[in-house]
């Protein structure tokens, strides 16, 4: 970034081991104290947070010259159970702390620890940072309560072992009574194998759990096996010669679950990950009996036969590195932008989660496939694209119906009327007035000159300052926020003018200009309003 703080202009991204030169810091950030270094990489410098920094030659563990050790996580989740509202990241484990971060309903979190006091230490905003318990789980556990009571500490029998399955990958909760209301203990990974304190109660079954007696919810639960081998056959290990080594493979016939990449040839193997449906794999030497051994993203493994077609086989795309068809099907397997042209330069039209499908429409043009992903038309990188076999993702999510159509007060008049003015003028990334505007340098502008508050120039900023608005309850003046467009999470904030439109410095090509809400391209991407002014 260019200045130490989580919302200040990007210079660039950089991936996971990268080695960079440390020019000085660590420096605090004004906004939220964390500590940030100022770094170059070739010809850029900027700052880059310390919690991501670790010596390139140095062993992993804590130094000796009283500088904090990063945290370690201790398992992921997700954010649910907010209605959509998202919550808010604080900077200690109470409503009274410092807000660092908003964090959207369905967002990743790393854990950072045990819960303190019904508040979850996780990663936000580059530090350590605390979220309501409540609100950390899987996005999927099944809803209700049992009336189990609270579990009895002096049970401690074992009846056996149980695997954690049937949760994408995302892992489960492990809770300290037999309800959705029993605190977190612990999150256990797809795949983990725990203890089993006797019978399932109701929809709980009782397990031991980071050294402590909890319960997981039966649906996440299963025999160590999972039923035995479902391929069982006379073969002598020749089932798996028609994959030779050296060959890709794709992964299908997982009903778009995926299947687990396994440390050995067995069910009771550890589970390294789940590879998703669509993705592809290496195949290497080692392969035995129904389990073929392959390579995935740089980790070893073996994964059952049955789950794996060669590259260009039954629909699988062509043999020879997993070119496309018109036609097929293709399945992101991260987080993807996709571009109005085949180049990295191409504007940004829409930015695609991991496992989106869309339809290739052509063939590769400088390594980006042309695809219309539900009636959006773009290109996409080839590198981030596996077959599938699944549906198209829709993208008809998000806000519906009208806006507010109260008038509201004379203050939020006054912020439409004085961001008219600049209706036509240009976009500049970074910039925030008087003659070129960012989105979020445009909101700032106008605030700052009509109501004399400066809430920022970041978008994340200008995301908790003053009150939340529903979208129904929409007036002019107030800021409306959007996620995913030109990069993943909330990247995006206009001013509500009014009859479901909001004005907004968009993009290089359009400047400041009036967009809908209710267009299917914003309608997806809605993530919230906030109001800075009170109502008449």
């Amino acid at each position: 970034r260019e200045e130490p703080g989580p919302s200040a202009p990007i210079v660039a991204r950089y991936p996971e081991g990268t080695t960079v030169e440390v020019l000085d810091g660590p420096v605090e950030a004004p906004e939220d104290g964390s500590l940030w270094y100022q770094v170059a990489v070739d010809a850029l410098s900027g700052y880059m947070a310390a919690i991501y920094l670790a010596p390139a030659d140095a062993d992993p563990s804590p130094t000796d010259d009283g500088a904090d050790a990063p945290p370690v996580v201790t398992g992921s989740a997700v954010i649910v159970n907010t209605n959509g509202d998202g919550i808010r990241c604080r900077a200690a484990p109470t409503t009274d702390a410092a807000i660092l971060y908003r964090f959207v309903e369905g967002d990743p979190v790393d854990l950072l620890g045990d819960p303190i006091d019904g508040w979850q230490p996780v990663r936000c905003a580059g530090q350590i940072g605390y979220v309501a318990a409540e609100f950390i789980g899987t996005g999927d556990e099944p809803t209700g309560t049992s009336d189990v009571d609270e579990v009895d500490t002096a049970d401690t029998g074992t009846a056996g072992m149980g695997q954690v399955q049937g949760t994408n990958g995302d892992g489960v909760r492990c809770r300290a009574k037999a309800s959705l209301d029993g605190t977190i203990l612990v999150v256990l990974a797809e795949g983990t194998q725990v203890p089993l304190r006797g019978a399932a109660k109701g929809d709980w079954q009782p397990v031991t759990c980071a050294g402590k007696n909890g319960f997981v919810s039966t649906l996440y639960i299963g025999p160590v096996d999972e039923g035995g081998d479902p391929g069982d056959d006379d073969t002598g290990g020749d089932a798996n010669t028609d994959l030779q080594t050296g060959e890709t493979a794709v992964v299908s016939g997982t009903n778009g679950d995926g299947v687990r990449l396994r440390s050995g040839a067995g069910f009771d193997a550890s589970v390294v990950t789940v590879v998703r449906e669509g993705q592809q794999v290496q195949i290497r030497a080692g392969s035995t009996g129904d389990w073929v051994a392959v390579t995935y993203r740089g980790s070893d493994g073996f994964i059952h036969t049955d789950y794996l077609v060669r590259a260009g086989a039954d629909g699988a795309g062509d043999s020879g590195g997993g070119d496309f068809g018109t036609g097929d099907h293709a399945m992101t397997t991260d987080n993807l932008r996709l571009r109005g042209a085949a180049s990295l330069d191409g504007e940004v039209l829409a930015v695609a989660a991991a496992g989106t499908v869309v339809v290739v429409t052509g063939a590769e043009s400088n390594g980006f496939y042309p695809v219309d992903w539900d009636g959006l038309e773009g290109w996409m990188h080839a590198d981030y694209l596996a077959w599938t076999d699944a549906p198209v993702t829709s993208r008809e999510t998000g806000i519906g119906g009208d806006a507010g159509s109260a008038p509201g007060s004379a203050d939020g008049q006054a912020i439409v009327d004085y961001a008219m003015h600049y209706l036509g003028y240009p976009y500049v990334w970074a910039t925030h007035g008087p003659a070129t505007f960012d989105c979020s340098g445009f909101t700032y502008w106008v605030v700052l000159h009509v109501l004399g508050e400066d809430i920022g120039t970041g978008t994340w900023t200008q995301s908790v300052a003053g009150r939340p608005v529903a979208y129904g309850d929409l007036q002019p003046g107030d800021l409306v926020f959007f996620q995913n467009t030109f990069e993943w999470g909330l990247s995006h904030v206009g001013i509500y003018i009014g009859t479901n439109q909001f004005i907004h410095a968009e993009n290089e090509d359009t400047g400041v200009r009036i967009s809908n809400l209710t267009s299917p391209y914003y309608a997806s991407r809605w993530y919230g309003a906030r109001r800075l002014v009170s109502s008449d």
